[in-house]
This record gives structure tokens, sequence and C-alpha cells, in this order.
């Protein structure tokens, strides 16, 4: 790697530091010896496909990184060429810059950017970080904040909800469950999900061990074990300094690659604000699959009911994604990425 130009060397590292569902990292960065694009990768991406919510959110921001480290750089944008992503799975093309990076480091928001899964304190966010981040907006998609308790527990009961559903989808579950990452030797493969990561309680680890087999939770659903782990997400999610909404009309690829855009564009400015962030996909994605008929047989009047009471609280919005804020009690662990070399590719 250490033979490729600077300015590859640097959005490749901009790039590799984006969050992606369950750490998945489904992308790659192709040099041709002209221009660098940046691409989904088929083997990493099979889970969900380059048309799911998850990774065009992902997508959209590793756009977002990209473009404020160039701009960190002195790097211009102007000339960068952005491709239909859902037809091509080519996110965009950056052909040599003018000015070369050098030893810039990637901006430090980027650096330092992460999920952090602990209890959070109920302090309120930093005095004109709301208006800040009320002003944002992308293409569609725009932010709203929610810092009442009231409105938090309403949310917090959506969670719940959404979580109930989503304990008992399979796909939804096994995907999960082929993210975790348990061992040594797992963890350091640079992907997934590190158990440490999680902030499970005692006994939390030994327990996604044994319900990771489908059958299992299966079984013991019957019972209403999806009650109690969806009671426990959404006890820690009521427990936020805020919640911030990433919101839209629109459900097509060009609409979540935005909300990506506009996602972490916010968690970097929280980031640098000292706020912690926990991001919350299951509602989004249990709207997302009664839209899509993808949810399983027998709950799809729990999801229409889910679909209404969400239409209340966002007057009529779909929510993209949310985002529990607030300070950390304690430094989180970090995920760990995917090394630069398995990502970063020389035609």
């Amino acid at each position: 790697m250490n033979d490729l130009p600077a300015w590859i060397r640097y959005l490749a590292e901009a790039g590799r530091l984006t969050p992606s569902a369950d750490n998945s990292q489904p992308w790659r960065f192709v040099f041709d010896g002209r221009q660098l694009s940046v691409e989904f990768d088929e083997t990493r991406g099979a889970g969900l496909g380059r048309g799911h919510p998850a990774v065009l959110l992902a997508f959209g921001a590793l756009l977002e990184n990209l473009v404020q480290a160039a701009h960190h750089a002195g790097i211009a944008t102007d000339r960068w060429e952005l491709p239909d992503f859902a037809k091509t799975g080519c996110l965009v093309r950056i052909p040599e810059p003018a000015r070369n990076p050098g030893d810039t480091e990637i901006p430090k928001a980027i650096r330092e950017r992460h999920t952090n899964r602990a209890p959070f304190s109920k302090d309120p966010l930093p005095p004109g970080v709301v208006q800040e981040l009320q002003a944002f907006r992308e293409g569609e998609a725009q932010i709203e904040v929610f810092a009442e308790p009231k409105a938090v527990s309403r949310l917090a009961r959506l969670v719940r909800l959404a979580s109930q559903l989503r304990f008992r989808t399979e796909e939804i579950h096994r995907w999960l469950a082929g993210s975790l990452r348990f061992t040594p030797e797992e963890v350091a493969r640079g992907d997934g999900l590190d158990v440490a990561t999680l902030a499970l309680p005692p006994g939390g680890e030994m327990l996604s061990r044994f319900l990771a087999d489908w059958r299992r939770m299966a079984f013991l659903n019957r019972f209403g074990v999806y009650r109690l782990l969806a009671r426990i997400e959404a006890a820690q999610f009521s427990h936020a300094g805020a919640v911030v909404a990433i919101v839209g009309g629109g459900l097509s690829p060009r609409h979540w690659l935005d909300a990506g855009r506009l996602l972490e564009r916010v968690w970097l400015t929280l980031t640098e604000a000292g706020v912690a962030v926990q991001p919350y996909f299951v509602l989004p994605d249990q709207l997302y699959r009664l839209k899509s008929g993808t949810i399983p047989a027998g709950l799809t009047v729990e999801a229409e009911r889910l679909a209404e009471e969400s239409a209340e609280v966002f007057a009529g919005s779909m929510p993209l994604m949310l985002l529990r804020v607030g300070t950390g009690a304690k430094p989180a662990p970090r995920s760990r990425r995917l090394p630069p070399e398995t990502l970063l590719l020389r035609k």
C-alpha cells in the first residue's frame, strides 16, 4: 500500500473509518492507475445486497467522510463523478487531484467517531448544538431533535415494538448472529461486532452465544423471550439525553444515500462536541420491511400498528435513522476495521 500515491492512501483511510451495518464494511477502493473508484464489495455485502437501506446509508456516510476529508486536505471535489450506485455498484470515481495531501492527518472527528453502546447520562446537549443540527439537510433528508423526556419515552416505545418484530425475524437474526465476534481470533479479523463493544450485562455474552442459533431463539420466542429482549433494548434507549432522528419522505436509493451523508455529518458534529452516539436502525428497518412486503407471515398487523404510531410521532415523515445521544458515562471500546490492504486494490 505504501507504493500508492499519498492521495489514494489518505482518502481510502478516511473511507475505511466509515460506520456500516454491524461493521460489515461492504466496500472496496480500486485504483486503476488513473482514478480511485469506491465500489460495493459483492462478498462482504452479500448478506444484504447493495439495494438494502442499511447498505445505502453506509455508502452515503462513506461519501460524506470522503468529501469532508478532501476539503480538510484542500482536495477539490468538483471533478468527482457520482454514478448511479444502485445500478452500477460504484459510489464515486475520483481522478488524481491537483493538490497532494502530503502528511495531512485525517480529520479528528472522523478518526474519533465511534458507537458508544454504554449507558449515557441525561445531560442536555451542549448549547448551540441542537440549532446547528436542525439546520443540516441533504436532499430530502433532514433532522428532528427530541429532547423532552416524554418524547424520548415515546420513541423508546417505538424501538421496543420494532425490536419485538426484529427478534422474531429469522433473516435479521441470522445476519446479526453471523456478525458477532467472541474470540480474540475472531475480533482480530477487524470486521463484525466485537462483543466487548456491546456493553452487555453480566451473562450477556453467554446468552448471545446460546441464542445465536435461530432454532433456540424461535423456540424461546414461544414463551415471550423476544418481549424481554426488546424491553432491555428500549430501556437503554430511553436513558438518553436526546434522540436525533434523520427523517425524509422518499425511499429511493438516492434518498437513503442522502440520509447516510446527513447521518455522518450529524455524527461527526456530535463527536466534535464531545457527545456520545449510538445508532438505532431497528425502527426504520421494520418500516422499510413493511413497505417492501418482507415482514414475516403473522407479524404484518403488528408492523402496521407500528407504522401508524410512527406516523403520528414523525408527522407522516419516514424515520431513516435514530441516534441515541448524550454524555457517555465511561469510555467505550471501539470497533476495529479491516486492514487497508484488504480493502484497497490496484487494477
